[in-house]
């Protein structure tokens, strides 16, 4: 550690004094020393103060001890006379000295004073804390990748994926029987050598695991391999393939229809004449066990060589446009146990929404609470009808009801750490536009105290984006920033003086 030695030096001359004194008379003193206690510690932080003799004109000098107690003070003063050291240590104790000088030179004085001055401790470390917030990313199949928000060997990982299986892995990869909605939890532990070094935090949320479009009828399918793929087609003989599933662990066997074949995840195939062609693709992966272990197929008719501009056949027959009012719902962990939040997307004022919960009761709005008497798998049906196009269309979805919560409130509770339950609001009074929006989407909301947050959820219900504004008196606009989330529709939730609002918006 270097030597800090904090010095003041104040010089106060009389005038008479100064009008007598030439330069030459003038002398430069340097006084240094060590300040320490009764045991030879250096103290740091001690007072000195140097006092010329009376009846001249005042010289004064101030420092403080540093390092080790070592303390240095510089003065300009008269040609010759008597100074005086005056000590102060953290008692208020006084020690005086003096130094008889003439002409310019260094001397040096020592203390032993009664104490040594008190430094404060330093502040504790932050208290350790667990954090549970996880993040999934389901696949083309029935696999779901959790991924935890803190990734900490240190941690203890307990993870319930909603169907009776279990996984202590930090990030582990589920494969479901079946699609439908899951309660998953996570538990995060620190078991540390006392209760402040000790943590423990749990966290639910639902996961919506997608049923895998089906192939042809007598195609072999079995989950998670998908053997889905795209070819280009321009005005050459030349056409290009890619496979939905991007996976290196896969073996993928192309059969081009004129009795050529080949391996790979993206091939290219130039064809000796032109013609209509019946392309087959194949997709294994040897798993550990025979459970995840696949081999899929799929076929798809082209006609080479193509349009003047280039195309990509993703499937052979037209998909019909979705009805006008065609909705679905997202579903998030509700405060209690076995309660849930529906949310219906879009949200638009001109359709009503019918709700059945599986359980024999049903509810109305766009999003509505239930809590189901019992743990167990319950078919949810939302009906809407739009009073414009006078449509009407039904969505249902199995969702597995399990005892777990969060222990912060659920999803959409708000993170107070409050145990009340905050009803939300369907009277949406946040505006957003444009709408679709490309980079930048402005907020328009009503201020007040405090701060606001923003989270932008995709269709899974996973947070993408978080922002916090500062409230203030009056309409408030922001802009929330949306250029790196990927292309989509998202729900837009805002959190401000314990209510919550909401707000849809395409990223296209």
């Amino acid at each position: 550690m270097k030597t800090k030695i904090f010095t003041f030096l104040g010089l106060l001359w009389m005038g008479f004094a100064h009008a007598q004194m030439s330069p030459s008379s003038w002398s430069n003193l340097l006084i240094s020393g060590r300040i320490s206690d009764t045991a030879n510690i250096g103290v740091a932080g001690a007072q000195i103060m140097l006092l010329d003799s009376s009846g001249t004109a005042p010289i004064m000098a101030f420092a403080v001890s540093g390092y080790n107690g070592t303390y240095s003070l510089r003065f300009r003063g008269r040609a010759s006379g008597m100074a005086r050291l005056r000590v102060v240590d953290c008692a208020g104790n006084m020690y005086y000295d003096s130094v008889s000088y003439s002409g310019s030179g260094t001397h040096v004085r020592n203390f032993t004073v009664a104490c040594r001055i008190r430094v404060p401790n330093p502040p504790p470390p932050p208290a350790l804390r667990c954090n549970a917030d996880f993040w999934f990313r389901p696949d083309t199949g029935l696999g779901v990748r959790f991924l935890p928000a803190v990734m900490d060997t240190t941690l203890g990982y307990s993870w319930s994926f909603g169907d009776g299986n279990t996984s202590t892995a930090v990030s582990p990869t589920h494969y479901y029987a079946s699609g439908g909605m899951y309660t998953i939890r996570l538990i995060v532990r620190r078991i540390g050598a006392t209760a402040s070094t000790s943590c423990s935090d749990t966290e639910s949320r639902v996961v919506s695991v997608p049923i895998p479009p089906r192939p042809p009828v007598g195609n072999p399918w079995s989950i998670p391999c998908n053997p889905r793929f795209g070819a280009r087609i321009d005005t050459t003989l030349t056409v290009g393939f890619r496979s939905v599933l991007q996976d290196t662990t896969a073996t993928y066997s192309w059969n081009f229809g004129d009795g050529s074949t080949t391996v790979g995840r993206n091939p290219s195939h130039t064809y000796v004449a032109s013609g209509q062609y019946v392309v087959v693709l194949a997709v294994s992966r040897a798993g550990s066990s025979a459970s995840l272990s696949c081999t899929d197929t799929a076929w798809m008719r082209i006609s080479v060589p193509g349009y003047r501009r280039p195309r990509v056949i993703t499937n052979p027959r037209p998909i019909p446009p979705p009805p006008p009012c065609a909705s679905s719902f997202m579903v998030v962990p509700d405060t209690a146990p076995l309660g849930y939040v529906f949310v219906a997307r879009p949200m638009l004022n001109r359709r009503t929404y019918s709700w059945t919960f599986g359980d024999g009761t049903s509810g109305t709005g766009s999003v509505v609470r239930h809590t189901y008497g019992s743990a167990g798998s319950f078919v949810v049906c939302l009906s809407v009808t739009d009073s414009v196009s006078n449509c009407t269309f039904n969505r249902c979805d199995t969702l597995v009801a399990s005892t777990l919560r969060s222990s912060n409130g659920g999803g959409l509770a708000p993170r107070t750490g409050s145990s009340n339950v905050v009803s939300i609001s369907t009277d949406v009074k946040l505006s957003v536009y444009p709408n679709p929006v490309r980079d930048a989407l402005n907020i328009t909301f009503k201020g007040g105290n405090g701060q606001a947050i923003a989270r932008v959820m995709d269709l899974t219900g996973r947070v993408v984006l978080s922002h916090a504004y500062r409230l203030g008196q009056g309409i408030n606009q922001e802009v929330l920033q949306v250029s790196d989330i990927p292309l989509g529709t998202y729900i837009l939730t805002l959190d401000r003086d314990g209510k919550r609002e909401y707000s849809r918006f395409v990223k296209n």
